[in-house]
């Protein structure tokens, strides 16, 4: 392992020239459903702080039973949708995009939608509208997941293919119709090995979208039966191949450009309940998810709000893993491993040096926005902007 970060820092050295005239993206993203949180987390669209967003994108939104039609969560969803993009009269350049989607939307409606050319045509018409009168920039798909997720089925990665090149297409022939600037158009990926081999033609994909979200969370978990951290830039084990590293090193070796990449940093942590408290090494023994937090009540999950707390009580243990900066923290019996400032450096550093994109940021709402812990807000996003060096926008 340390011959293969030898060489790979070499190479990253030759590429540090060219850094310095890459803009990159920060795409922050937003859980509607936030604004029903109590406060101090409650969190509106006047919450964002679109000095350290490019791109910021509301999720999610979804399809009706027919597929060609986006639907709402909420009757008053399309009002905070106009509340958000009302921010770009205060920062012309923000772009605000819609994805439609996500793990509670399913496969079902999406399976609707690509079964059929027409149908296709038809919802990339009627999304074009809906854009469009809401004042939105654009749309992220995220199908959670093509061909792995019933009822989805093979056929489902050719026509996933074909959705994004028939939004691409009408998305070009209506803006220039309209002497309008073309929305624009991206996708959530999930980068491990598997799920490419079984649900994405790549790098045919990459040519019909302006970008794509990789999703490099939540690549372990309860299933496992086992103590391991959900987003670690570097192996912890002996297998190289389980790191994000490796996920994207192996992206970019299959011809997807490095500028159409975008890094997924999650700003919360996957939590275990550790069979034993005083054994946390990757691979203990656990009984399921850790406890909800007292202010996010998401039972497997605590968002940075809540970490910036348990880190502050020298009662309890933290660490980082070998070979990684992801950091974690022990309390009681839950174990929490998660993203911090380092780790996020460690990562932003990844994507300056590759040549990626820029970052996508899951989700915003999860940063300590309040200052609740005591800093500067956001200080997550912040660290983001800072190590960019002035270079995001």
């Amino acid at each position: 392992m340390m011959l293969f970060k030898v060489v790979f820092v070499a190479f990253t050295a030759c590429m540090a020239s060219a850094q310095e005239s890459k803009s990159y993206r920060t795409v922050c993203y937003i859980q509607g459903w936030t604004h029903w949180r109590e406060d101090p987390v409650k969190f509106e669209p006047e919450d964002v702080d679109t000095s350290l967003c490019t791109h910021v994108v509301w999720s999610s939104a979804e399809l009706d039973e027919t597929g060609t039609n986006v639907t709402v969560h909420d009757n008053g969803d399309e009002q905070l949708y106009q509340r958000l993009t009302a921010l770009k009269q205060d920062q012309p350049e923000l772009k605000v995009m819609l994805e439609i989607g996500g793990w509670g939307m399913g496969s079902e409606e999406f399976t609707k939608l690509v079964s059929s050319p027409s149908n296709m045509q038809t919802f990339a018409a009627n999304i074009i509208q809906y854009l469009r009168q809401l004042n939105f920039d654009g749309l992220v798909l995220d199908w959670e997941n093509p061909v792995t997720r019933p009822p989805s089925v093979p056929e489902d990665k050719h026509r996933f293919t074909q959705l994004l090149q028939t939004l691409m297409e009408a998305f070009e022939k209506e803006a220039t119709e309209n002497s309008k600037p073309r929305l624009l158009l991206a996708s959530t990926l999930k980068p491990s090995t598997w799920q490419i081999s079984q649900s994405y033609e790549l790098p045919d994909i990459a040519n019909y979208v302006d970008w794509l979200d990789l999703t490099a969370f939540d690549l372990h978990g309860t299933w496992e039966g086992g103590v391991e951290h959900h987003s670690p830039l570097y192996s912890v084990t002996f297998d190289d191949k389980d790191s994000i590293h490796y996920m994207i090193q192996r992206i970019i070796n299959m011809s997807v450009p490095r500028d159409k990449l975008d890094l997924g940093i999650p700003l919360y942590g996957v939590t275990f309940n550790l069979s034993d408290p005083t054994n946390y090494d990757t691979g203990a023994p656990i009984v399921g998810s850790g406890a909800a937090g007292e202010l996010s009540h998401q039972s497997g999950r605590l968002a940075w709000f809540e970490i910036c707390k348990l880190i502050s009580n020298d009662s309890f243990t933290s660490g980082r893993l070998s070979d990684t900066k992801a950091p974690f923290v022990v309390d009681g019996s839950r174990y929490t491993g998660y993203d911090d400032t380092q780790s996020i450096q460690e990562k932003v550093d990844y994507v300056m040096e590759n040549q990626l994109g820029g970052v996508s940021i899951f989700t915003i709402d999860m940063d300590d926005f309040n200052g609740l812990c005591g800093g500067e807000r956001n200080p997550l996003l912040h660290t983001v902007q800072r190590q960019f060096s002035g270079l995001v926008g």
